[in-house]
């Protein structure tokens, strides 16, 4: 595969990403995932340390809340960088095609 059709699947991908993103499935993932993040923040506030008797499950507990906080986030970050990865790669070619 060359660097053009590298360059070319990364803007079609990119593209695809956008409209993705106006989507109602993307709507409703995008959502439980804002969501989750909210969920782990609470949970986090609400979180009592002296119900924990064993410093690890405490620590446990913070970590899972943290992890399902960077999962959801990463959902949407995961289609912006495809959305700014596929600009990228459409700047290139316009601009190799210039040349």
């Amino acid at each position: 595969m060359s660097e053009d059709d590298t360059l070319q699947a990364e803007a079609a991908i990119g593209q695809e990403a956008e409209r993705f993103k106006t989507t109602e499935i993307w709507r409703v993932i995008n959502g439980k995932a804002l969501q989750d993040v909210e969920f782990a923040k609470l949970a986090l506030v609400e979180l009592d340390p002296y119900q924990y008797t064993i410093l690890s499950d405490l620590q446990n507990a913070i970590s899972q809340l943290q992890i399902k906080a960077r999962i959801a986030k990463s959902i949407e970050d995961y289609v912006e960088d495809a959305i700014n990865e596929g600009g990228d790669a459409e700047k290139t070619l316009d601009i190799e095609s210039e040349d």
